[in-house]
């Protein structure tokens, strides 16, 4: 079992609205590139925030990108400053942005997304054109690597059988 495998369980036994998005989302539909996180796009709602918390909690998330080790703890009331979690745990490194480049915010990644059926459960992933114009909206060496696969995996998905 991977390590996105491991939290995405956990995200989806805490009923956490998310949407894959990143490398592994590349990966899932076919891209061939490593991963070393998983990114998700997620509501920053207060309620959304607070079972994303209680489905990490076991694994010791806490913010990776401060000077000091902080864990995460997000309270009742305080939730609507987030825009961006990017949380290291026990089974690997989980960003969660609030909007994607080049598509928008939750409401629009949704929208541009499909249910990805598993043998652990169903859970949204950010569909090939629109992670193609995310990654080149990035605009990073290795993102645009990737919107060249993902064009290629489009490209033979949209051929004709023979």
């Amino acid at each position: 079992m991977s390590q996105f495998e491991k939290i995405l369980r956990r995200l989806l036994a805490d009923q956490v609205e998310f949407v894959v998005i990143g490398g592994y989302a590349a990966v899932i539909h076919g891209g061939v590139d490593v991963t070393r996180d998983l990114d998700v796009c997620i509501p920053f709602t207060e309620e959304n925030l607070l079972k994303l918390q209680a489905a990490l909690a076991e694994i010791h998330p806490h913010h990776r990108l401060t000077l000091h080790v902080a864990p995460l703890e997000l309270l009742p009331g305080q939730c609507e400053r987030w825009r961006n979690l990017y949380l290291k745990t026990d089974e690997g490194v989980i960003d969660c942005l609030s909007e994607v480049l080049g598509i928008g915010d939750y409401a629009r990644t949704l929208a541009r997304s499909e249910i990805t059926a598993t043998s652990f459960g169903n859970f949204r992933v950010l569909d090939i054109p629109s992670l193609i114009e995310a990654k080149i909206a990035i605009g990073r060496p290795h993102d645009l690597r990737t919107a060249v696969q993902l064009r290629c995996v489009l490209d033979a998905k949209l051929q004709p059988p023979q």
